[in-house]
């Protein structure tokens, strides 16, 4: 009976202890991180943002299969199926650059056909870290 009793003492006291800390934990005043979006950023700034990150992960994959079909082919060894695989990627890539410079200017065109500037602050970082703008 005794030790049922301290038992129930002891985790009485440990809850007490934990309530009456939490309250100085939460006094503590918490400082906005600075990242996501805010309720005043217009849908426009964030669509720009999707746009540049999009454009700039497409850009660096293009130039990923560029090098590696060049690899591909270096390495190919005068095998005929291994170059026209190699030139295939190399290929495919290059599409994937037209599309990707077309895509840009469908997406101009279409925000002048419906009034909407969506790319007002679209810049193209280089790697010189200086925008370039649109």
């Amino acid at each position: 009976m005794i030790n049922l009793m301290s038992k129930k003492f002891a985790a009485a006291i440990s809850v007490f202890s934990y309530l009456s800390l939490a309250t100085q934990a939460l006094a503590l005043q918490v400082r906005d991180p600075g990242i996501g979006i805010r309720a005043s950023t217009s849908p426009s700034t964030v669509l720009t943002n999707a746009l540049t990150i999009a454009y700039v992960i497409a850009a660096v994959l293009v130039l990923f299969f560029i090098v590696l079909g060049a690899f591909k082919w270096i390495t190919s060894g005068g095998d005929k199926d291994a170059i026209a695989s190699a030139r295939k990627t190399i290929i495919n890539a290059l599409i994937g650059l037209a599309l990707l410079a077309l895509a840009l200017v469908i997406v101009i065109a279409v925000g002048k056909v419906l009034n909407i500037n969506v790319l007002q602050n679209f810049r193209v970082p280089n790697l010189q870290g200086d925008p370039t703008d649109i």
